[in-house]
């Protein structure tokens, strides 16, 4: 279009206003593609700070939180304790951090993954097994819990975590993570008992004592109620032989999981394949061996890893909460004595062919609960095919930068050659102008 309005420009007189409605247009596309450049440009900045600093991951992923979500104050933190939203006031408790620990004795600091104590280093729990080095499991009431070094979590050198300190009953120092709610502590923790109160001396008689008392013969120490041949303050007076005291029931629970295929007629369904459809019904175990009433008995289970290719169908009395923990209310254990708690699950039909979260097993519903059941799926072919690609497209941040600026070499080539046109324009208007006066 410019060329063949120059070749006329000179043997007609209405190319001129031609000339000018083209250098208008060309200096309106020229600050379009400016500002085309200007926001390609950006985009690439961008990009190529999202290379050079990529976001790190968080140390617990959300079905791992004691507190789902965490807090964001002493305050907050305090308050849930205070409602035991979800159960950590009991979590804590068993470790003997009370709400009123919280509230008085802690104080917010920076702590860091890689800490240690005497050659301890730090430890964290929560919900989700992960399969770290040095991960234990262990039972709190009847829910499992994860324990495992705190650096495990490390994307880098260390990591920093904003915390409360608390100062438990007993004197023992504990952190609480303020994006979780997880517990932190020096070492691997144990289960706090809180000592027995020792036994008060009678009231003396504000009498005038006679001049010549009777002194009463000694009193002997009370029977052990477990064994009449012990005394009550006998080191072996315990509820059975794993008991810390004469009152930790707690320690004589076991606890055990068995499922069966109601679908199939399968009595015990561990290490078995479940078709789509199948309803699976699994039974909880808490045995009481020792001798005394156990009360206040939760028992939970964490199903992420069997919804993850099932629905849950029945749960007898329990409720499921948002972190796939499964929840039964309290209950007393008479002595030598075991309840049991069932619950069903039905198999996705069609199976899900999306494979599981990282780090979960696949192809399995698998639940631990003291033992491990694991019940084999069969996934549709498409699973398998995600499952056995060697490797994804490398869609990063450094695929973007090559490709956005390749369109910003492009968009630069445009909006020169926009400006050259619409320069070359004005001097061909200018020198028109000059012959023509």
């Amino acid at each position: 279009m410019f060329n063949k309005i120059l070749s006329n420009l000179q043997f007609n007189e209405s190319y001129r206003a031609k000339l000018r409605q083209f250098i208008s247009r060309e200096r309106k596309e020229s600050l379009i593609r400016r500002w085309g450049l200007i926001f390609i440009c950006l985009a690439l900045a961008t990009q190529f700070l999202a290379f050079v600093d990529p976001s790190k991951t968080t140390a617990a992923a959300s079905d791992n939180d004691l507190i789902p979500g965490g807090v964001g104050s002493q305050q907050q933190l305090v308050n849930d304790c205070n409602s035991d939203y979800h159960y950590i006031a009991t979590i804590y408790g068993y470790y003997g951090v009370t709400c009123s620990d919280i509230a008085d004795t802690g104080s917010v600091v920076s702590l860091v993954s890689t800490f240690t104590d005497n050659g301890q280093v730090l430890y964290s729990v929560g919900h989700t097994r992960e399969n770290f080095p040095g991960e234990v499991p262990v039972n709190i009431y009847g829910g499992e819990l994860y324990w495992r070094p705190l650096h495990d979590w490390d994307t880098g050198a260390y990591s920093t975590y904003t915390a409360l300190r608390v100062k438990a009953d007993g004197g023992k120092a504990f952190w609480i993570l303020f994006t979780c709610g997880n517990l932190v502590s020096v070492g691997f923790p144990t289960q706090y008992f809180p000592p027995t109160p020792p036994a008060t001396a009678p009231a003396k008689s504000p009498t005038v004592q006679p001049p010549a008392p009777v002194q009463a013969p000694p009193q002997a120490p009370a029977p052990c109620p477990y064994n009449s041949f012990l005394t009550i303050d006998s080191s072996s007076c315990k509820p059975c032989p794993d008991s810390q005291s004469i009152n930790d029931v707690l320690s004589c629970l076991t606890y055990s999981k068995a499922a069966s295929n109601l679908t199939q007629g399968i009595a015990d369904a561990n290490n078995t394949t479940a078709n789509a459809g199948d309803i699976i019904q699994y039974t909880l175990t808490v045995n009481n061996t020792g001798q005394s009433v156990a009360t206040d008995v939760i028992v939970q289970d964490k199903l992420d890893q069997v919804l993850d290719y099932a629905t849950p169908q029945n749960v007898n009395g329990g409720s499921l909460g948002m972190d796939d923990l499964l929840t039964w209310p309290a209950v007393s254990i008479p002595a030598n004595s075991s309840i049991q708690k069932q619950f069903s699950v039905q198999v996705d039909n069609p199976i899900p062919s999306t494979p599981p979260p990282a780090g979960a097993p696949v192809d399995t519903l698998t639940n631990t609960y003291q033992n491990t059941i694991t019940i084999k799926v069969s996934p549709p072919a498409t699973l398998t095919a995600v499952q056995t690609a060697s490797s994804l497209p490398n869609t990063g941040p450094g695929s973007n930068i090559a490709i956005a600026f390749v369109i910003a070499v492009v968009a630069g080539y445009f909006y020169s050659r926009s400006r050259l046109l619409a320069k070359e324009a004005r001097i061909a208007d200018i020198v028109v102008e000059g012959e023509a006066g």
